[in-house]
């Protein structure tokens, strides 16, 4: 299943495995299913930018897939760093795989760091590694099972891009380009980059143009 927007809160829903289709309402809510009780609310009426301008990811601690502790809120050696937020499961996740290996290889030597970020709760570091190698991520892979990077940022899909700067203030969160549209229709192409953007205007020490841009994918597993 698959959901669209990047808003999260608790609400009773379908159960795992229902689809809701997209309810035609005046003020353009449709809430999605995510499994179980876990459910996102896209508001498209509504922009969400600088909703997590001043959000920061803090004092937080991920081990990547080879064991290696990585202290997130230490950044201070690159301008700015990447995080995706990916699903090894997840079919929209993986056919952006292509484009995170573009951008690493673009920008990695530019003061951008990358990390993805696997919130499953059942994959274990072998499986990451395997998927790492398969869709040739080739920077480090944290394990977050119980999503508590993707709770600091409130990620609830992959995938999803989510860019701070050197203290761990978010400058950039949301979707990677416009292949999706936000209802779930997929583009011949993809017409704007909208990750690759920001990190262009992050390092010509420009102010990001569009900060937010609401997603399309599958909905995170329920926390443990």
């Amino acid at each position: 299943m698959y959901r669209r927007g990047n808003r999260c809160h608790a609400s009773a829903g379908p159960q795992q495995g229902e689809r809701l289709p997209p309810k035609e309402t005046g003020r353009q809510e449709t809430l999605i299913a995510s499994g179980g009780k876990n459910c996102c609310l896209l508001a498209l009426a509504v922009s969400f930018a600088g909703i997590h301008a001043q959000a920061q990811i803090g004092d937080l601690s991920l081990a990547d897939a080879q064991g290696k502790i990585h202290a997130i809120g230490e950044l201070k050696n690159h301008q700015a760093t990447v995080f995706l937020f990916v699903n090894s499961e997840c079919p929209v996740s993986n056919g952006f795989c292509p484009v995170y290996e573009k951008l690493h290889r673009d920008f990695a030597g530019k003061g951008i760091g990358f990390f993805a970020v696997y919130c499953q709760t059942d994959l274990s570091p072998a499986e990451i590694i395997l998927h790492g190698k398969e869709y040739k991520i080739l920077f480090p892979q944290l394990l977050d099972p119980k999503q508590a990077l993707a709770k600091r940022v409130k990620i609830c899909l992959t995938p999803e891009a989510v860019v701070v700067d050197a203290k761990g203030k978010t400058l950039y969160q949301g979707r990677i380009n416009d292949w999706y549209a936000p209802n779930g229709k997929r583009k011949a192409a993809p017409a704007r980059q909208d990750l690759e953007e920001a990190l262009k205007e992050i390092v010509a020490g420009k102010a990001i143009t569009a900060p937010r841009a609401p997603g399309f994918g599958c909905p995170l597993p329920p926390a443990p």
